[in-house]
């Protein structure tokens, strides 16, 4: 058996020039080198053989491999740093070099995840299972979006990658679910029908008003949870024992009490914040709640309120011209007609696939589009709005044209490649070229959107 001697500080220097292209790079190797020559034969030839394999890739990751390394072969079993380094690589194949140097970079937070990956819940393992989970749920349809922390903008639910926070694979899977039942729950029973941000901008500890205003709401909205789902209720209480969190005081349980009965809103929930906020500090977050970010909400909700309304507007006046069918009638445009909600029928909060629209005092049928978007502003508002059930008038713009998610950033001067299109804003004028199957169209929107028209292309 041939023992290796330990390389030499210069043999280890002309290695790394060489892979390290430092004629052309200008990377220094005399620092690595000297520590890498105090190791082991074996640990050298192992740094030096990821070295090559890393440089094969991008030789800038391999040297931030380099500074940190050494450090880790002391505390790390090669296995581990062997699929660490996998893992920067995979990273760099697919989000680019920033991406893979926050790997390199965060080897702890690496070595954290790769224990909670062998008991813990996978997001991109579950987002399949979790979707269809949450689109079974009733109101509006919500997306899943693998993030930071949990949360939600009121049309998606933000989960972590990994949760590891318990040491069976099943229970982890539970928090996945308990987090997008209670981001769901938070749209589907109006938390968001606040203005939060002015309220906030009144007050003289904004940010305790907002954590004990979330929590007193998660009070709230476990009530709604209990009655919607009682066996994930139990599973989300067995969970939370589990995790070893505190019981709640007297304080505590007497309010939720208060907050569990059926007809408590959240303008109930803002009246006791109100009342309790210089008696009681909010209790740590439950394990499912994630972050209320008011500024994200808020903008997303804008967005949608003003598009739903329009949307809504545009199908009433379809199914209007639909129905006309005397002389009488045809004189008539659209928006002089107005539909209302009937009254006796008007759907409660678990009921809303109930909720009947009238038309001179005869039920109107509704599309299952028109149903969807009725069920979003009731979530939203609490109500339809008399001006929402005014068909549109001429001119009005069919808002089917903006694809539902669709975000345009306003740049000035500058084009924003988007998939089948490709948007230029000149002289405040925005230009768009759409690709559809039919052929190349291009789109001219002028400051007025209601003007928007199309032009074939040459």
């Amino acid at each position: 058996m041939v023992i290796k001697t330990q390389l030499t500080e210069k043999a280890i220097i002309d290695f790394l020039d060489e892979h390290l292209e430092v004629e052309f790079t200008f990377l220094t190797s005399e620092q690595p080198a000297a520590v890498i020559a105090k190791l082991a034969r074996p640990d050298q030839d192992f740094i030096l053989d990821w070295v090559r394999r890393v440089c094969s890739l991008n030789i800038q990751l391999a040297y931030q491999f380099i500074t940190y390394i050494v450090d880790a072969t002391t505390h790390m079993d090669k296995n581990i740093i062997e699929a660490w380094l996998s893992h920067a690589m995979d990273v760099y194949d697919q989000k680019g070099l920033y991406a893979a140097r926050e790997v390199i970079t965060n080897v702890e937070n690496f070595i954290q995840n790769s224990h909670e990956r062998s008991a813990g819940a996978v997001f991109d393992e579950h987002v399949g299972v979790l979707t269809h989970f949450a689109h079974g749920l009733s109101g509006r349809k919500l997306t899943l979006e693998e993030a930071e922390i949990a949360g939600t903008d009121s049309e998606t639910i933000f989960l972590p990658a990994i949760i590891g926070k318990l040491p069976e694979a099943r229970d982890n899977f539970v928090i996945y679910k308990a987090m997008v039942t209670y981001h769901w729950a938070q749209a589907r029973y109006g938390t968001f029908r606040v203005r939060l941000s002015e309220i906030l901008k009144n007050q003289a500890q904004p940010e305790a008003f907002l954590n004990l205003f979330h929590a007193l709401d998660t009070l709230r909205l476990n009530a709604c949870i209990q009655r919607e789902l009682p066996g994930l209720f139990r599973d989300m209480q067995r969970i939370d024992k589990k995790l070893g969190n505190t019981k709640p005081d007297a304080q505590w349980l007497k309010l939720s009490d208060e907050l569990s009965h059926p007809e408590k809103s959240i303008d109930d929930v803002l009246v006791l914040t109100q009342q309790y906020l210089e008696k009681i500090t909010a209790p740590p977050p439950c394990f499912y709640q994630g972050v209320f970010d008011v500024a994200k909400i808020e903008a997303c909700m804008a967005l949608r309120i003003e598009k739903e309304k329009s949307h809504l507007k545009s199908i009433l006046r379809k199914i209007t011209e639909e129905i006309k069918e005397n002389e009488e009638l045809k004189q008539k445009d659209p928006s002089e007609y107005q539909y209302e909600v009937d009254k006796n029928k008007r759907a409660a909060d678990n009921e809303w696939e109930q909720l009947e629209v009238t038309l001179d005092g005869q039920p109107m049928p509704l599309p299952e589009q028109a149903r969807a978007l009725t069920t979003s502003i009731l979530q939203d508002l609490g109500e339809i709005p008399e001006e929402y059930l005014t068909p549109a008038g001429p001119g009005e713009y069919d808002p089917s044209f903006f694809r539902r998610r669709t975000k345009i950033r306003m740049m000035s001067g500058k084009a924003l490649i988007m998939k089948k299109a490709r948007f230029c804003i000149t002289n405040g004028i925005l230009n768009a070229s759409l690709t559809e199957k039919t052929g190349a169209q291009s789109a001219r929107w002028t400051s007025n959107p209601n003007t928007m028209t199309l032009l074939p292309t040459p």
